[in-house]
């Protein structure tokens, strides 16, 4: 399945140009050059096209999370001021899952003797050459400044910037609009990342990644988690919700199939 999702990455200029219906007669097209197969319209459309809503979902829940937690950390801490770092790769340099939580653990330890915990924002973009690369936010007291991590050591594996952002939100949700998945991230990379709220506010922040079929279900102050097998329960009454559909692959492509019309299937 990886070798298909880089093949599909190749072909997509953008999730949104390729479910445009004027660009849609070319896919097909497009895709059987790409594989150097003979592949029947009617089979190939509805296989890349259910791929690509994915992706397309994906970078939406991305986009409304970070958007969603950046205004949380910003309510929690009025008057705290943002640091923009951006850690990029040195060429002979490759991309490891554990580089970045050693930046944060470096960060919180600073903020830590400081007397400040760490909030931070991130999202991880795969430039056209396929160089990835991190944007990061943390939020700091007034009185702190943000030290130099090149200068402390903090990212040995190539370069950092840092600056002061004035308007948080619109700086990170614009890294997160610029997520394509024609470049596919290497492998185990995750395409964003946030930490340091607490109470109340961390509870809206789960609240926010749920799908929108729970969201109208679960309010913004309840607590859930998510059992094996699916669904989500609710953890002061035990009920559980379930999806009113799920997704089946039939006939060569994937078809969401309604559960019955009951939702909650009772209590734990």
């Amino acid at each position: 399945m990886s070798s298909l999702n880089n093949i599909y990455g190749q072909l997509a200029t953008s999730s949104n140009e390729l479910l445009n219906e004027e660009s849609s007669s070319e896919v097909p097209r497009l895709f059987n050059e790409l594989l150097g197969l003979s592949i029947k319209t009617a089979t190939t459309r509805p296989f890349l096209y259910s791929w690509l809503k994915q992706q397309r979902g994906r970078l939406r829940k991305m986009r409304r999370t970070i958007a969603a937690d950046a205004k949380l950390h910003i309510r929690q801490r009025p008057g705290w001021r943002c640091a923009m770092l951006t850690l990029t790769y040195a060429p002979e340099r490759q991309w490891e899952s554990g580089h970045l939580p050693k930046i944060l653990s470096a960060i919180r330890k600073y903020l830590k003797r400081k007397g400040a915990e760490l909030r931070y924002l991130w999202v991880l973009e795969q430039t056209k050459q396929g160089c990835p690369h991190y944007h990061v936010l943390v939020w700091l007291p007034p009185s702190l400044e943000f030290p130099m991590p090149d200068l402390r050591g903090w990212w040995p594996w190539g370069m950092t910037h840092s600056t002061w952002a004035t308007y948080s939100v619109s700086y990170i949700t614009k890294y997160a609009s610029k997520c394509n998945p024609r470049y596919p991230l290497p492998k185990g990379a995750r395409l964003y990342g946030s930490g340091g709220l607490s109470g109340a506010a961390k509870i809206e922040s789960n609240w926010s990644k749920l799908p929108p079929w729970a969201r109208g279900l679960v309010s913004r102050s309840e607590e859930y988690y998510k059992p094996k097998g699916g669904g989500i329960t609710l953890k002061v009454t035990g009920e559980i919700l379930l999806a009113p559909f799920k997704a089946v692959f039939k006939h060569g492509k994937v078809e969401m199939v309604k559960h019955p019309s009951i939702s909650m299937l009772g209590t734990i």
